[in-house]
This record gives structure tokens, C-alpha cells and sequence, in this order.
């Protein structure tokens, strides 16, 4: 974006607040700039001209550094985000199997969350609390559809 005076690959610029912080890998923040620029962008993409190879591609740029990231919320969130409208957008559209494949995805987000985090216990307008209420309420609902196609 040339527009954003801020560039993450210089050193001298200061973090931005929202990064995760490891003082113990100062490269950890540029790297999550970076996962979380091409998340975001995918997220955008996949909205406006349907860039589903696009949206596949960071997803499991995603799924590969979900260790480096385990418990992070920025990264839990977004990561719950791409999978949730991979499943929605991508996934249920292909038909059966696909709703299947949605469906199992979306229970590993939403372990995922529980093992990471006391959702009970997160203020309702959490962005944890929220996308974990998503996920649920996606699972539902494309459980009902395989149901009622059956």
C-alpha cells in the first residue's frame, strides 16, 4: 500500500501496538506484520473479486506457523477468521463433502479457542468471545444443511 507512510521491513520504525510482543525475537513482530498484512488481504480479496487460490494460499501460510503463534490472540482471531469464511465461502459452496470438510475445520478453530482461552470467563464483546460464538453458530448452521439435504 503506498499510501501507508509506516513500512514494516524498516528497522527503525516503531512497532505497532497491536503486534504481539516476544522480546525475546525481536524479528517475531515483523514477521506477524507480515502473516497478518497477508491475512488481512486475503480476507479483502476473497471479498472482492473472489481470489479463492489467493485465500488458500495464506491459509495454509496460516496453518503452517499456528505453533509459532499457539495463544497469540491477534493471530488466534485472525486465523479463527480465515478458517470461518474458508469454511462459509469456500468449503460449503463445493457441495457435500466440502460442508463436511467445513464443518471438521471449524471444530479444530473452535478447540483451538477453548484449549487457548476461558471463553466463559472473556467479556461477551471479546473479539475471542465473538469469533468463538461465529464458529458455533457456523457449525450449527451447516450441520442443519447437511441434515436437511439428506
Amino acid at each position: 500500500n503506498p499510501s501507508n507512510p509506516s513500512n514494516p521491513s524498516n528497522p527503525s520504525n516503531p512497532s505497532n501496538p497491536s503486534n504481539p510482543s516476544n522480546p525475546s525475537n525481536p524479528s517475531s513482530t515483523d514477521e506477524w506484520t507480515k502473516l497478518e498484512d497477508k491475512g488481512l488481504s486475503a480476507i479483502y480479496k476473497l471479498k472482492q473479486n473472489e481470489d479463492v487460490d489467493n485465500f488458500k494460499e495464506v491459509l495454509k501460510l496460516f496453518e503452517q506457523n499456528k505453533n509459532n503463534y499457539q495463544g497469540q490472540k491477534e493471530f488466534e482471531e485472525l486465523f479463527s477468521e480465515l478458517t470461518r469464511r474458508y469454511s462459509q465461502d469456500v468449503l460449503a459452496l463445493s457441495g457435500e463433502p466440502g460442508v463436511r470438510k467445513g464443518i471438521e475445520k471449524l471444530e479444530e478453530i473452535q478447540q483451538r479457542l477453548d484449549d487457548h482461552f476461558d471463553i466463559e470467563s472473556l467479556p461477551e464483546d471479546d473479539k475471542i468471545a465473538q469469533e468463538y460464538k461465529d464458529v458455533t453458530a457456523l457449525i450449527k448452521r451447516m450441520r442443519t444443511s447437511l441434515k436437511s439435504n439428506n
